[in-house]
């Protein structure tokens, strides 16, 4: 085992194991005042205008000097004017409509905000994958094939995995490359030592992962590990510790297409990191 890390120890000699951190998005939704109330506030106020009001109808034909019959008609015609208690304040239609009016505002509102808050998940957590352009199938990379002409030992090139970069990919926060198992276009890329090792590692605190090493189109390197975990009751391979230099040096972000290689180093696991072409 110590023979294994040694040949690694110069390149990830200046990296420490980042923790991984989990991003929560909590949601908070404001009350809004109630209209309804502001009108039956209203409404009351007008009430009791009407209340105090004096009737002066009634009160004018008792004190005509001309007749018992001009204040019995001028009564009668008076009292014909008086609207009822029920009249008096009929139920306002637009207020009831308003205040109907008012609560399907606010559910709507808070239905629209919910629908915001859900699809702007889906949309950060599900980026479209490229189909304009794959490495299955096709010819080495040029620039690899070099690689393996001018690194001594460097062999066995192969395509094991395709990505459209999630959000999570290139946070700093999270520092690591998710990589799931059914998402493989080749799982034989490990030998059965370093297989047995990152199965240890599953139950080991410290997880530190399987050691390689990661180079790009420029040809410069990096040291990474990789290491196993379980994610949403799937498992998944995982690039940490030095991942997030690979995304600062090449300008990765959210959305971009990458093709991940693995080739030999004189027995030492590498990676080649290919970006798709748009």
């Amino acid at each position: 085992m110590n023979t294994y890390y040694s040949d690694l120890t110069e390149t990830w000699s200046n990296f420490s194991l980042l923790v991984d951190t989990a991003a929560s998005l909590h949601e908070q939704e404001r009350k809004q005042t109630s209209r309804k109330e502001e009108e039956e506030q209203r409404m009351k106020r007008i009430f009791d205008l009407f209340k105090r009001k004096p009737r002066s109808s009634v009160k004018k034909p008792l004190q005509n000097p001309n007749g018992a019959s001009t204040s019995s008609s001028s009564h009668l015609f008076d009292l014909n004017k008086i609207p009822s208690e029920k009249t008096k304040n009929p139920p306002n239609p637009s207020s009831l409509s308003s205040s109907s009016s008012s609560c399907l505002t606010e559910n709507n509102t808070s239905s629209r905000k919910r629908r915001a808050v859900q699809e702007g998940k889906r949309s950060f957590k599900k980026p479209k994958v490229s189909t304009l352009f794959t490495w299955e199938g096709k010819d080495t990379p040029d620039w690899m094939l070099q690689l393996m002409r001018d690194t001594k030992g460097a062999q066995d090139p192969m395509l094991i995995f395709e990505k459209t970069l999630f959000e999570t990919d290139v946070k700093p926060s999270q520092s690591r490359l998710s990589i799931p198992f059914h998402k493989l276009i080749r799982n034989d890329f490990l030998t059965p030592a370093e297989s047995r090792i990152i199965e240890e590692d599953i139950n080991n605190r410290e997880k530190m992962g399987l050691g390689a090493v990661l180079v790009d189109q420029g040809t410069k390197k990096w040291g990474v590990f990789l290491k196993r975990w379980e994610m949403n009751g799937s498992w998944n391979y995982a690039l940490v510790c030095g991942w997030n230099d690979v995304v600062k040096a090449n300008g990765l972000k959210y959305g971009d297409s990458i093709s991940l290689w693995s080739f030999r180093c004189r027995g030492v696991l590498c990676f080649a990191l290919v970006p798709l072409p748009m």
